[in-house]
């Protein structure tokens, strides 16, 4: 009976030490959980500053404008003697001039041409982008000629290394004789198309 009474007096005491028990026990469940929850990428995420993720869309370089082939044939040591081809482009690709001329003898630096040929004075004196030298976006080649023959010319521009992402290369084919009259031709190429030629007669 004393027992009874005894209960009855102090239930509310022993149902507050129950609720804390209870609210005890999840508390310790919740931080058992989360003691074995890995919060290090959530960290690093809020820590590390944003950073915009790196283009990779293709692009394509401008069209070069041909009022700039003098001064960058100039800037480079290259030469316009009696006759001269100049090519143009703006992008750190490896393009290549090659030109057969009317005597047959390709002047280029492939193996079956050459760089000078001594019978026209005829020489490849400026080969920008060429592999392992400092690449350039305003790049030239040019070919000039002291003793030209006449007759026709095949010029053939070759995409020999692409450095780039871009989804086609257009350049600028300059030809200018002694007298100073010039002529242009505009063309591109691309990893689909990696040539283009042109014929040109001397004297134009």
């Amino acid at each position: 009976m004393k027992y009874n009474e005894f209960w009855r007096k102090h239930w509310f005491e022993h149902f507050v030490i129950l609720v804390l028990f209870f609210f005890i026990g999840l508390t310790l469940l919740f931080c058992r959980k989360c003691y074995f929850e890995d919060f290090s990428g959530s960290l690093d995420r809020i820590a590390a500053p944003y950073e915009p993720p790196q283009s990779t869309m293709p692009t394509t370089p401008r069209v070069p404008d041909e009022r700039s082939i003098p001064d960058r044939r100039i800037e480079n040591g290259g030469d316009c003697g009696k006759f001269c081809v100049s090519l143009i482009w703006e992008s750190k690709d490896d393009l290549d001039l090659i030109v057969r001329q009317p005597n047959g003898t390709t002047i280029s630096v492939y193996r079956n041409g050459t760089t000078h040929d001594r019978s026209t004075e005829g020489k490849l004196d400026v080969d920008k982008n060429l592999e392992g030298t400092t690449l350039t976006t305003k790049p030239i080649e040019n070919v000039t000629w002291d003793n030209p023959l006449m007759g026709n010319y095949v010029i053939l521009v070759k995409l020999y290394k692409q450095n780039s992402t871009a989804t086609s290369i257009p350049f600028k084919l300059s030809f200018e004789d002694d007298s100073g009259r010039t002529m242009t031709q505009s063309g591109k190429v691309s990893r689909g198309a990696t040539e283009r030629t042109f014929n040109i007669s001397y004297p134009f």
